[in-house]
């Protein structure tokens, strides 16, 4: 009498499989959105960043070179003026420039310029101001003014830079209200 022997089998059975991709749906389902957070409150905080240091960098050389230095929104890289947003703002995320001006207004040198690619997806005004001018002094022209960039798949995310009179700039803290003032 001959008995078959049976080898090991080898490979998953259908409800194995089914069972695993349930859970990779599972896990799929809850991470991803977790993963665009994460991204575009990155994405924020490196804007944030960038914007702040050329403020803070627009400021110093302001005082180095002991004249008026400029940032503004630009759309080609060269010169102040960039499309407005639907609500009337003035739109940064078309790029901006750090410039040196003469007491007229006039640019005389773009000292850096950041373009849209860097500010892709994200929203940027400055509550109607056309630019940040800094003096010699250090101090800023007119009054405290804001940079609001904020996420448009979500208004609930958002970063406030504020720039003071005395020229400070700065990222405001948690809880700041993002409407303009």
């Amino acid at each position: 009498m001959q008995t078959k022997s049976r080898g090991r089998q080898r490979g998953l059975t259908l409800i194995e499989l089914m069972v695993g991709m349930l859970i990779t749906a599972i896990v799929l389902v809850i991470g991803v959105p977790s993963l665009y957070n994460l991204y575009m409150t990155t994405r924020m905080a490196n804007a944030a960043n960038s914007v702040l240091a050329h403020l803070q960098s627009a400021r110093m050389e302001a005082v180095t070179r002991n004249m008026r230095v400029t940032v503004c929104p630009s759309a080609d890289g060269d010169t102040c003026g960039a499309g407005q947003t639907d609500e009337g703002e003035w739109d940064w995320s078309q790029g901006y420039i750090v410039a040196t001006q003469d007491d007229g207004g006039n640019l005389l040198e773009v000292l850096r310029r950041v373009d849209a690619e860097e500010l892709a997806g994200l929203d940027i005004d400055s509550c109607g101001r056309t630019r940040f001018v800094f003096r010699s002094d250090g101090s800023a022209t007119g009054t405290n003014g804001r940079v609001r960039i904020i996420d448009p798949g979500d208004s609930d995310t958002f970063r406030i830079i504020t720039v003071n009179a005395v020229g400070r700039a700065y990222v405001a803290g948690e809880g700041t209200d993002p409407a303009c003032p």
